[in-house]
C-alpha cells in the first residue's frame, strides 16, 4: 500500500511530462512560430504531417506533429516551432575568455513535442546573454 501512495504522485507527475517537453510558456514565442493548437484526432494528426499513436508514459493515443523549422540551427528554444535540441560540441564563442563565454548551438527538433533523455536549450537563454561555456549542460528526460 506504502508504494502505492508514493508512485501515484510520481506517475501523475510522469503522466504531465509525459506528453512532452513544452518547456515553452503560452505567449512567449515570436509571432512567426507561436503557439500551436494540439493535433486532438488521427485525422488532425494526418494533417500535421504527425505521427499517431502511443507516446511517452501516458499510454494514451497523441500526436507527435512535425515542424516546420526541423534541422535550423538555434542558440534559443523560442527560436524554434518544438525544442531546440543541442548539438554535441557546437557553441559559438562571443568572449575567449577564459573561461569562455557564448552560446550552446543546436538544432530545432522534427517533432513539435520530444521525449527521452536530451540536452535541450531552453526559452529565454539567449536574452540571459552569453553564459560560460566551461560548465555542461544539463540533460533533461522526458518520458
Amino acid at each position: 500500500m506504502l508504494a502505492c501512495n508514493v508512485m501515484r504522485p510520481l506517475l501523475l507527475v510522469a503522466l504531465l511530462v509525459g506528453l512532452g517537453c513544452r518547456c515553452h510558456r503560452e505567449g512567449t514565442r515570436p509571432a512567426a512560430v507561436g503557439p500551436q493548437k494540439r493535433a486532438q484526432t488521427e485525422e488532425e494528426c494526418r494533417a500535421c504531417k504527425g505521427e499517431w499513436g502511443v507516446h511517452g508514459l501516458a499510454q494514451a493515443l497523441t500526436c507527435l506533429c512535425r515542424t516546420h523549422d526541423a534541422g535550423k540551427v538555434c542558440k534559443d528554444g523560442l527560436e524554434c516551432e518544438g525544442e531546440c535540441d543541442a548539438s554535441e560540441g557546437k557553441t559559438e564563442v562571443t568572449d575567449p575568455g577564459p573561461p569562455p563565454r557564448g552560446y550552446f548551438v543546436g538544432k530545432c527538433t522534427e517533432f513539435d513535442l520530444v521525449f527521452g533523455c536530451r540536452k535541450l536549450i531552453m526559452d529565454g537563454t539567449a536574452a540571459k546573454g552569453p553564459g560560460s561555456l566551461d560548465e555542461p549542460m544539463a540533460e533533461i528526460c522526458v518520458d
